[in-house]
C-alpha cells in the first residue's frame, strides 16, 4: 500500500466518520415512520462502512489487494444501500439531501487507485465433516442463537434440513455457515418488503451484520 492511497483511504474514513455524526443528529428531523426507518438503516450501514474503511488502514492480518477491493466495495455499496433506502419508501425529499457529503467519491477513487483486475472465481473440491449436534432447533434463528451462545473462534456450520422456514434470520455471530439441501429444497422465506414499509436492506430472508455469510 503507497503512501498516497493509504492517505486516500484515511481521508474517506476521516469523512465517513463526520458523515455518520452529521447523519445521528438528523434523526430529530424526520418526519415520519418511514423515514426514520431510512435514516435508521443509514446509521447502520455508516457503522459497516467505517468499519471496512478501518479494515483497509488499520489491517490485523495480512492483505491483498483483492481483500483491499472487496472491503472498498462493499464500503461503497452501503452508502449506495442508504440511498437507496429512502428512495424506495418515497421518502427522500426532506432528510436525505442533509445526508449530502463525498465520501462515496472518495471511496470510488480509492478503488480506482486499488487497480485489481477481474479474475474468475475459482472453486475448491472438498466435503463437509459429519454432522455434530442436537438437531433440536425447529427455526434457523433458534440454532443461530445457540451458536451466538457458545461463542469461541471456532467456526458453526448449521445444517438446514429440507423444508419451508418462514422467518427473516438475523446473524450477527462471527464464523457461522448456512448448508441446506439444495435449491427447491431448503426455502427460507419472509414477509417483509418495501411495499409494506420496509427498506430493501432490513426486507432480507437472511441477513449478516458485520460477517462474511456463505449459503
Amino acid at each position: 500500500m503507497t503512501d498516497f492511497f493509504k492517505l486516500s483511504v484515511q481521508l474517506a474514513l476521516d469523512r465517513a466518520l463526520h458523515a455518520q455524526t452529521h447523519t445521528y443528529k438528523l434523526g430529530s428531523m424526520c418526519r415520519n415512520e418511514r423515514e426514520k426507518e431510512a435514516w435508521a438503516d443509514c446509521l447502520e450501514l455508516y457503522e459497516y462502512t467505517i468499519h471496512r474503511l478501518n479494515k483497509t488502514v488499520y489491517p490485523t492480518t495480512k492483505k491483498s489487494k483483492d481483500d483491499i477491493q472487496t472491503w472498498l466495495s462493499t464500503a461503497l455499496t452501503n452508502l449506495e444501500t442508504c440511498r437507496e433506502g429512502f428512495e424506495e419508501l418515497s421518502v427522500a425529499d426532506h432528510v436525505y439531501p442533509l445526508m449530502s457529503n463525498n465520501v462515496s467519491k472518495l471511496i470510488s477513487n480509492t478503488l480506482a487507485m486499488n487497480k485489481v483486475p477481474y479474475h474468475a472465481p475459482s472453486y475448491k473440491k472438498g466435503g463437509f465433516p459429519s454432522w455434530d449436534g442436537s438437531g433440536n432447533f425447529k427455526t434457523i434463528g433458534q440454532a443461530v442463537a445457540a451458536a451466538a451462545a457458545k461463542g469461541g473462534s471456532a467456526r458453526f456450520v448449521i445444517y438446514v434440513k429440507a423444508g419451508v422456514y418462514n422467518e427473516n434470520v438475523q446473524i450477527k455471530v462471527k464464523n457461522v455457515m448456512l448448508i441446506g439441501d439444495g435449491i427447491g429444497k431448503t426455502i427460507i422465506t419472509g414477509s417483509k418488503s418495501v411495499g409494506g414499509g420496509s427498506t430493501t436492506f432490513q426486507s432480507a430472508t437472511v441477513g449478516k451484520f458485520k460477517i462474511f455469510l456463505f449459503l
